[in-house]
């Protein structure tokens, strides 16, 4: 499995001045222990929050996001919290054992949250292939006899090259 990420962007509903954005990060350090990194911009300054996966598996209905997400018969593990410097930016790391597999984390929602508890970022957790293992992309030759040529690149269904439009004048 590749690692998993979400990208953070406004909690739903929320209409307050928090215009969070940036990346959450999970990484398997043991079979259940897990790290999380974040980096994050548009945070309020000098300002602190928490920051949580939660049970939901979506960022579009506010009262599907659930709460904290941890095994049942444990204690919540979910005291991470980020803090943020004179710009509004935060980068940071925490260890967290929530009793469930990596694997058990792909499309669950993360949840950052203001210094007053309110819920103020969303993003879903995806998986993103191994940086290792990706292939460098093909030599690409252009043949600029016919006049106007595009030429893109697609790898497991995203683009990975940006189209390039030539013409001959």
């Amino acid at each position: 499995m590749g690692q998993l990420k979400a990208a953070m962007m406004i909690y739903p509903g929320y209409t307050g001045t928090i215009g969070v954005s940036g990346m959450f990060k999970l990484k398997k350090e043991s079979d259940r222990d897990l790290l999380v990194s974040w980096n994050f911009a548009g945070l309020p300054a000098n300002s602190s929050g928490g920051l949580h996966i939660h049970a939901g598996t979506t960022c579009s209905n506010a009262s599907q996001v659930l709460g904290h997400y941890f095994k049942p018969g444990t204690v919540d593990p979910w005291n991470s919290n980020w803090d943020s410097n004179a710009k509004g930016e935060s980068l940071g790391q925490a260890r967290v054992d929530d009793g469930y597999s990596y694997e058990d984390h792909l499309n669950h929602a993360v949840v950052l949250h203001s210094i007053t508890g309110e819920r103020v970022g969303c993003g879903i957790l995806l998986e993103y292939p191994d940086e290792k293992k990706l292939v460098p992309l093909p030599e690409v030759v252009l043949d600029y006899s016919a006049g106007l040529r595009a030429v893109s690149y697609t790898w497991l269904g995203a683009i990975q090259a940006v189209a390039v439009a030539l013409a001959v004048l």
